[in-house]
């Protein structure tokens, strides 16, 4: 049963942009159990790279909280997966209209441009998967360890029961013991303390995420590389070397004429780990094939 998602929505840009300059509305998604200020030392870097070459700031920068994340209503129940890329699709559209006029403003009105989405992981997939909804002329897509949802029907039975054993122990014990647990995994090695975001993943609400991991989960997920919109959307995609999985989705991705791929140096928290690498990146794909 399709449900309307409703997600918040944060300004992110740090000052007053000035739109007779580049003109790129940046649109961020943000992964599992995280929220939109993981965002916030990669733009960090993109608006030093900004000032370093003279440059005012891209026309703005939003970041999306997903299902079930951060500002957005809680997840009482699961959701299909439907509704949460719907939900995505929406809130892009709605950054698509935004303008900033600095950090503490409320965004308002703006005129309808074309937006580059970066999407990672969890957010990455919505994104992807919801192309067809929001992809207009002169949009991009980013992705970074993003899963494109190309599984047999063994292996989404096998990822489903994967994900409700992993929902069901974030249901029984303590967030903090659970989060504890989740950044240890080795897909994520080279988080610590200081870059593992875990004040902004403990003030959300266990039952909340576990139900997030149920209403998105990677079994559910159609084959983005099926769906219409993917292929009007020139898309990019990042992978960190040690990300053995998402490493081989964006050789197989670029071997396939789909996504634009590079590989950086670690592991599949990117842009946690290396926030200036990733928005090196992001910086030098734009301006390789600038938005119209």
């Amino acid at each position: 049963m399709f449900i309307a998602v409703e997600l918040a929505i944060h300004d992110l840009s740090q000052q007053a942009a000035d739109s007779k300059h580049r003109d790129v509305r940046l649109v961020l998604l943000h992964g599992f159990t995280l929220t939109s200020d993981m965002w916030k030392p990669v733009v960090d870097h993109l608006m030093k790279r900004c000032a370093s070459r003279g440059l005012a700031p891209w026309h703005s920068i939003t970041g999306i909280d997903l299902a079930g994340h951060g500002q957005s209503p809680p997840l009482q129940h699961p959701v299909d997966f439907a509704s949460c890329a719907a939900g995505v699709a929406t809130a892009i559209d709605r950054s698509r209209h935004r303008v900033s006029d600095g950090a503490h403003t409320p965004m308002q009105r703006g005129t309808d441009r074309p937006v580059v989405v970066v999407g990672y992981s969890m957010g990455g997939r919505l994104a992807w998967s919801s192309a067809e909804r929001w992809c207009r002329p002169g949009d991009r897509l980013l992705l970074i360890g993003a899963h494109p949802g190309d599984l047999s029907a063994e292996q989404r039975r096998e990822r489903k029961a994967a994900d409700n054993v992993l929902a069901e122990r974030l249901d029984r014990i303590e967030l903090a013991e659970w989060m504890r647990w989740w950044v240890r995994r080795p897909i994520f090695d080279g988080l610590t303390r200081f870059n593992d975001q875990m004040g902004a993943r403990l003030g959300q609400d266990g039952r909340s995420l576990a139900n997030a991991l149920r209403s998105a989960t990677v079994a559910d997920e159609p084959n983005a590389l099926e769906q219409p919109g993917v292929g009007q959307v020139p898309t990019s995609y990042l992978a960190g070397l040690a990300d053995t999985t998402y490493r081989r989705i964006a050789s197989a991705l670029a071997a396939r004429g789909h996504a634009r791929s590079t590989i950086l140096p670690g592991s599949h928290a990117l842009p946690l780990i290396d926030p200036e690498g990733t928005a090196r990146w992001i910086w030098s794909t734009l301006s390789r094939t600038p938005p119209r």
